[in-house]
């Protein structure tokens, strides 16, 4: 009975839908409706403007017979106002033709007013609603009578725009004559209508369309949607467990709750058309929770009439939102329907009906990108689809389901990888849509791990399952080649690209690790050769990357056997091969003595290979030798290639001795996790010191080498970066010596961040060869402030009590640390104001200045609140305590909530869109901590209860307290 009455008022609520919009809002009755208008208003003016004209006839006719024919002479002094506006009319018409367009294909753009320059003489027309635009004929003879401008019918002359007449000065003689003309006969120049241009969107990636949907609109309506749809949720499945109200009952409930949200959307869509869509969302959602409880829970509808009844709905959102062209209807409707069988599922593991339901959906999406290509609605499906499928197979495929999940798999590859694209690149002919990548390559990689699960069990399974990929997107892009040339060029260059990739996939599932090596790596050589001939860089880089990727591969097998190490040779000639292409390639833009480059990496390759073959025994970096021993391999490769590059006049590879640096570092991560201390023994400090000494000379020497590719800030940054990387790690070995009390902690820290500061100092002050590079010098002073971050978070992770120091709220070492600090930090922004180019700087990241201060107070006034509480109510300081006591979670709760309101009706008030942002995110913490600890610590119905109260709330504050709009800077030109 439930789903026949669901059912009639779906379908009485589409009929009166479909009549409303066709009788009321279509676009083709607005332009009926405007046509007829302007066609009586067109009669009107032509009647009125014949009657005038034999008017004139007759004025002229006796000032004719009066007077009789003056000489030329005296026609150019005649200069009465009407005259001098319509021969200045005639002239400029003469000189150029106006033409009229209208910004959008809706609506009949009708100018009511026209602005005009101050020099610029017009004859104005009667102002009336929907006016056309009248023009004269510019070779057309013709007289206006010799009247006074107050005898002037207000049909020809009106009032400018602006209220005022443009007047030349009076004829001298009244009773001029002037020749007899034919009178005006007006033109209707109706306005064009002309499409919109067409716009080259951007690619946007996914998190980018996300945030922009969030942060557009009404955001915490949205946010309170979803929440009431969480709490009701919540509700629903507390009702259930305990048995409260009846199944019938509860699902009544639901389906009229879903019913009278959608008609409360739809009567508020004239008077504000965000919120209401949200409504009309929220739902939808609603209905297909509610048919998909009927049906796998209570078993009330037949699964066969199910699906019939959420294709239904499916169809119905579909319509709203097409009708609406509302983007953000669809996307609450496909999240209510993609979560349905998440929050309430049974547990049985029928996992057909799970992606039959998923595949409906999937189709409906389908068919709403036939109409409107919305992006993000197709990621959402995409991600929902792919994502539950991925859980779903990881703990609980079978081989015994090989056929439903292939078929399923293969149906919604076809609609995300191939029908979508197919789709937008209609579209795209017509009004430039990009192709989505996301779903363009995400697809098929996705589908092929799934691929590979589905069939790893066979022998040659996946190599044959990539073979058939490669095929089809093979053929894909030869049929779309072939029938779009000029609009499917990118299509079918992305589909022959991913039969590459899967061709080149299938190689390795088929053959050894020896083998693959060197079958990409003629590939590679022939995709090189291929680009070198037809000067692309692109895939010639793509080449010799996948020639480079072969080398890894061959270099990380044993060489044994002596067919193993031909195999090696092969790749090294191939290698070789590859330098000279790339030497005598001539590619435009492109260096030819990249051979240099092409030597050096493999040289690199080589050179670090040398280095893990240390590793072959496991754990042999243990050994304080062993370390010794890459260091000196280290510091003996950079001198190396540094002479070796000045004794050939080989300058690329002297340039390579700045790999001292990251080498080095490399040796130094491994000293921390091994020892936690650099300097173990004499030999290492006297190492040490010779890597430190080295690498200042050889940043001399590459900050005057003319031929360095690399940028000189960047060589000088990585300088600095190794010697911040020495101080901290012999920092954190100094704090795990002979034990050391936590307050030295605070002492080693402060030590290796004064030692930097004044290093960077003298360095960049005292050094004449590295003043030109102050600026890269005083940038790294930026960790400071984060370190300071860090000790502000640090010093809120405790209690202030641990230093056998009596708790004095502000007075105890952790606040006193605090305080400290901020001092620091404040003088160090100070310091870079007085610089010009860092002020401005300063001045282009204000926001960080603005918002990060204010934030971090009131992360350090959250610390301060905790301990105070802490202290007075004896409650122990552990993180399962604090987080536990019901005190602390409500009083932050209570600060919060009161903060972001307040701030959120501020920035409202004061149309402050930034400020708004932050209350926003203090009001998410909120739910987050609702989430994440508020629902652990309270029952179903208390969860439940919290979530609806708070949507309520954020659903009022979203009405009375929307996103401020952004604000418009209109500049205004001075007309001369």
């Amino acid at each position: 009975m439930l789903t026949l009455i669901s059912t009639l008022l779906v379908v009485l609520s589409l009929y009166w839908l479909y009549q409303t919009y066709m009788n009321t809002n279509s676009l083709l009755y607005r332009l009926k409706k405007l046509e007829e208008h302007f066609q009586i208003q067109q009669d009107k003016i032509i009647e009125l403007l014949k009657k005038e004209g034999k008017k004139d006839d007759i004025n002229n006719q006796e000032a004719e017979s009066s007077v009789g024919k003056t000489t030329a002479s005296s026609q150019d002094e005649i200069k009465t106002p009407i005259f001098d506006i319509a021969s200045t009319v005639i002239k400029e018409n003469r000189e150029k033709t106006k033409e009229i367009t209208t910004s959008q294909v809706e609506h009949y753009a009708y100018d009511k007013q026209e602005s005009y320059r101050a020099q610029e003489k017009t004859i104005p027309f009667v102002k009336e609603s929907a006016e056309p635009i009248i023009g004269i004929q510019s070779n057309s003879h013709h007289v206006l009578a010799d009247k006074p401008v107050s005898q002037v019918s207000s049909h020809h002359v009106a009032q400018h725009n602006e209220g005022k007449v443009i007047q030349k000065n009076k004829p001298t003689n009244q009773s001029a004559q002037v020749d007899t003309f034919k009178p005006v006969m007006p033109i209707i120049r109706k306005a064009l209508i002309k499409s919109k241009p067409k716009k080259t969107h951007q690619q946007a990636s996914i998190f980018e369309l996300i945030w922009k949907w969030i942060i557009t609109g009404n955001p915490l309506a949205k946010i309170g949607m979803l929440l009431l749809f969480f709490g009701l949720s919540y509700l629903l499945k507390y009702s259930i467990e305990n048995d409260v109200i009846s199944a019938s009952t509860r699902l009544m409930m639901a389906g009229v709750g879903c019913f009278v949200l959608l008609g409360l959307g739809w009567w508020l869509q004239q008077k504000n058309r965000i919120y209401a869509l949200i409504l009309q969302g929220g739902g939808i959602g609603g209905l297909y929770i509610t048919i998909f409880a009927a049906t796998k829970i209570y078993d009330f509808i037949p699964i066969t009439f199910a699906f019939i009844i959420m294709v239904l709905v499916c169809f119905t959102s579909i319509l709203f939102a097409i009708i609406q062209r509302a983007i953000s209807l669809a996307i609450l409707a496909s999240l209510g329907g993609y979560l349905a069988p998440i929050l309430l599922s049974s547990g049985d593991g029928n996992y057909i009906a799970l992606f039959s339901y998923y595949l409906i959906l999937s189709i409906g999406i389908l068919i709403i990108s036939h109409w409107q290509v919305w992006r993000l609605l197709n990621l959402i499906g995409f991600v929902f689809t792919f994502g539950v499928g991925c859980l779903w197979a990881i703990s609980h495929y079978q081989d015994v389901y090989y056929l439903p999940c292939q078929l399923f798999l293969i149906a919604n590859w076809f609609i995300f990888g191939i029908a979508t694209e197919l789709l937008t690149l209609r579209k795209k002919i017509k009004r430039n849509i990009p192709l989505d990548a996301t779903l363009l390559f995400g697809t098929p990689l996705i589908g092929f791990l799934f691929q590979y699960r589905l069939v790893s069990e066979w022998e040659f399974g996946v190599s044959v399952a990539s073979s058939l990929y490669a095929l089809i997107y093979f053929a894909l892009s030869y049929v779309i080649l072939k029938r779009y040339q000029t609009e499917g060029k990118l299509l079918a260059i992305a589909f022959w690209m991913l039969s590459v990739i899967f061709a080149t996939l299938a190689v390795p599932f088929a053959f050894s690790s020896e083998w693959t090596s060197l079958v990409w790596a003629f590939e590679g050589v022939m995709i090189l050769v291929f680009s070198l001939l037809q000067q692309q860089k692109k895939a010639a880089l793509a080449g010799t990357l996948l020639i480079a990727i072969s080398f890894i591969l061959l270099m990380s097998t044993k060489f044994i056997q002596f067919d193993q190490w031909i195999m090696f040779v092969v790749e090294i000639i191939i290698i070789f091969a590859t330098a000279t292409l790339w030497f005598h390639g001539k590619i435009q833009n492109i260096d030819n003595k990249a051979i240099g480059f092409a030597a050096l990496f493999v040289g690199v390759i080589s050179w670090i290979y040398s280095l893990f073959i240390l590793l072959e025994n496991g754990d042999i970096w243990s050994v304080p030798q062993v370390r010794l021993i890459a260091l000196a391999i280290i510091l003996v490769s950079c001198w190396g290639m540094y002479y070796a590059g000045r004794a050939f006049t080989f300058f690329e590879l002297s340039s390579c001795s700045v790999l001292i640096w990251p080498t080095s570092a490399l040796v130094i991560l491994i000293y921390l996790y091994e020892t936690r201390s650099l300097i173990d023994s004499g030999w290492s400090a006297l190492i040490w010191c010779a890597i430190l000494v080295s690498g200042f000379y050889l940043l001399k020497f590459n900050t005057f080498l003319l031929h360095q590719r690399l940028k000189k800030p960047f060589i000088h940054g990585i300088h600095l970066s190794f010697i911040a990387l020495f101080l901290f790690t012999e920092t954190i070995g100094f704090n795990h010596l002979y034990d050391a009390q936590e307050s030295l902690h605070f002492s080693a820290a402060l030590f290796s961040i004064n030692a930097f500061i004044i290093l960077s100092y003298l360095l960049s002050y005292k050094v004449n060869w590295i003043k030109p590079y102050q600026d890269i010098y005083w940038m790294f002073a930026i960790p400071v402030s984060v370190i300071l971050v860090l000790f502000l978070i640090w010093a809120n992770m405790n209690s202030g009590t641990q230093m056998n120091i009596p708790f004095i709220p502000l007075l105890n070492p952790m606040d006193i640390m605090g305080i400290t600090g901020g001092i620091i930090a404040y003088r160090f922004v100070m310091l870079l104001k007085q610089h010009e180019q860092y002020k401005i700087n300063l001045q282009n990241y204000h926001y960080i200045i603005n918002y990060g201060i204010p934030i971090l107070l009131f992360w350090w006034g959250n610390g301060v609140l905790i301990r105070g509480v802490a202290f007075m109510s004896d409650i122990d300081w552990n993180m399962q305590q604090i987080i536990a006591s019901k005190i602390i979670e409500t009083l932050l709760a209570i600060v919060w909530t009161i903060t972001a309101l307040a701030t959120m009706v501020i920035a409202t008030r004061k149309t402050r869109r930034s400020q708004w942002f932050v209350g926003g995110v203090l009001l998410l913490c909120v739910i987050a901590k609702l989430f994440l600890i508020d629902m652990s610590l309270s029952s179903g119905l208390l969860r439940a209860l919290a979530f609806i109260g708070v949507a309520i709330i954020i659903l009022l504050i979203g009405y009375f307290s929307p996103l401020p709009p952004k604000k418009k800077v209109e500049l205004s030109k001075k007309q001369e």
